[in-house]
């Protein structure tokens, strides 16, 4: 009689899923996808949709995707992200409280008409966002290969999806399809610190009434006044209220 023991492997599961819609992001989807993938202590699934891109965006996704299912050789180097980490005093709580619309009008170059903002910071009427939004400064072409070898050694997972339908539907289409117990949204062309996931995770972990953190943000690379007052504007969201009263104005 012979006993035959195998190791069977428990089935990768997810702790965060990030859900990312993507839209002609190139040439800063590289940087995205490489910081999202690159999350220390945690795992992560990286759920990009393709919201109809007409720029090589869709192909990197897919060819990043067969890359990382098949596995790459490491880099000699891994690439580092500069954004910071941030302190836990600077985790803002967010509950489940009903917030109070503040935009009524905001159709593409017509300014938004808010309510009762009080914050300091001037809301920007959309034809200065979108004129602010020209010019990008040039940022150098991240090859995929790059991208697959300096994922190598972290736990994470990349599902690409086709959307087509907008951003609401592509996040829509990401959520369903989501397999992790946390959800995290970040833009196709935003940076991520290494450890960003691991210390929002651990917060809410160590308060188990939030229902949600968020953190405060630094601008890299292109700073122009309308972002720069945007982004004092959000970081100075740090209560519950704050963020139900006034985040929905973004």
């Amino acid at each position: 009689i012979f006993s035959v023991f195998m190791a069977v492997d428990e089935p990768w599961s997810p702790e965060i899923s990030v859900l990312m819609p993507v839209k002609n992001a190139m040439p800063y989807l590289p940087y995205a996808a490489m910081d999202a993938l690159c999350q220390s202590g945690v795992r992560v699934e990286v759920i990009a949709v393709d919201d109809g891109s007409t720029d090589s965006g869709g192909h990197f996704l897919r060819e990043l995707e067969e890359l990382l299912r098949g596995g790459c050789e490491p880099a000699q180097k891994r690439l580092k992200s500069e954004v910071s980490l941030v302190p836990h005093d600077h985790v803002a709580e967010v509950c489940p409280v009903t917030s109070h619309v503040l935009v009524h009008v905001s159709s593409r170059g017509r300014a938004v008409d808010v309510e009762d903002v009080t914050n300091p910071c001037e809301v920007l009427p959309l034809r200065q966002l979108a004129a602010d939004s020209t010019g990008m400064e040039p940022i150098a072409e991240l090859p995929v290969a790059d991208v697959a070898a300096a994922v190598q050694g972290y736990d994470a997972r990349l599902r690409v999806l086709q959307g087509g339908a907008g951003q609401g539907a592509a996040l829509d289409a990401g959520l369903q399809a989501a397999r992790a117990p946390l959800i995290a949204h970040m833009e196709a062309d935003d940076r991520y610190g290494s450890h960003r996931m691991q210390l929002l995770m651990s917060v809410l972990h160590s308060t188990p009434d939030w229902t949600g953190v968020l953190s405060t943000v630094e601008l890299f690379g292109w700073e122009r006044p309308g972002m720069e007052r945007y982004i004092t504007w959000q970081n100075s969201l740090l209560t519950a209220d704050d963020h139900a009263r006034y985040r929905g104005i973004r």
